[in-house]
Order: C-alpha cells, then structure tokens, then sequence
C-alpha cells in the first residue's frame, strides 16, 4: 500500500500505511515474517524515502536480537545504505546510555 501510495503521491495514504506497518513490525518483530517484510520494504523504496525504513530502523534498535539473524545480515550487506542507518542508531543509543551512567 505504501508503495501504492507513493507511486500515485497520495500523501494521506502514505502515512496511514505507514502507521499500519509500525505497528505490524511493533507486534511482529520476532517472527519469520519480519526479514520479509524488511527485505520488501529496503527493495520497493528509494534510500531516500524514510518512511518504512525509519520504523524497520527504530524496531532493529528496540530488538537488536534481530541482528543475530542469518536473514538480516544478507539483508544488510544487499542494502549498505540501510546498515550504516542502523549502525548510526545504534551507535547514538549507545552514546545515550553511556552518558546517563
């Protein structure tokens, strides 16, 4: 649907479509489902289209378990890109935690 929704530039939907797969990826982290959806979202949107890729980023940071995956790691290096967004997150939550201890 986002795909869609970019395609025709119906901003609305974009959004909305969005929100749905936040909360998707909220509640389906750590099933089989998610390196698909990672893997489809990363292949069907631009680098510079943030939309998905910072929800799939913020859930990679949350349950960095997911890292451990044989799936994300082929995913990672297909999408470097994508990685080095990651990497930068996790590297910023590291630094937060650092500092308040």
């Amino acid at each position: 649907m986002y795909e869609i929704a970019d395609k025709y530039d119906v901003s609305g939907l974009k959004i909305l479509s969005r929100d749905k797969f936040s909360r998707l990826c909220i509640k389906y982290w750590d099933d089989g489902v998610f390196p698909i959806a990672l893997e489809y979202a990363l292949s069907s949107t631009p680098d510079k289209d943030q939309g998905l890729r910072e929800v799939l980023c913020r859930t990679i940071v949350a349950h960095t378990t997911l890292l451990n995956q044989a799936a994300t790691e082929r995913i990672f290096g297909e999408h470097s890109t994508f990685a080095y967004q990651v990497t930068g997150q996790l590297a910023a939550k590291l630094e937060g935690l650092q500092s308040i201890g």
